[in-house]
């Protein structure tokens, strides 16, 4: 989906939230949290990575893999968190989001 501007309102419910786990504590724009990836959840991340919103690391090593956002998924996750900011985290609690260390996008 190169050239196509991509807003929270395109993703699926399952995608939106693997979004807003990886969003880390939002301080900054270009920081993304890892997501473990166990089972359904794979499905979620390929189709994330397909739109070109992040990416999948570890594949076949012996932890399991991590889907990361890049610097267009975080943008989203942004946006999504402008529209909704309460002071309440209005979607779900990421009880599956690790963090592994902040990285660079």
């Amino acid at each position: 989906m190169s050239g196509c501007l991509l807003w929270s309102d395109d993703l699926t419910d399952a995608q939106l939230k693997m979004v807003m786990a990886c969003k880390g504590d939002g301080t900054q724009l270009g920081e993304s949290v890892g997501y473990e990836l166990r089972g359904p959840e794979f499905t979620v991340a390929r189709a994330l990575e397909r739109k070109g919103l992040g990416e999948i690391e570890g594949i076949g090593g012996s932890l399991p893999p991590m889907f990361w956002l890049n610097q267009e998924g975080v943008r989203i996750a942004h946006e999504f968190d402008d529209e909704t900011d309460d002071g309440e985290d209005p979607f779900f609690a990421p009880d599956r989001a690790l963090n592994r260390g902040y990285g660079r996008v």
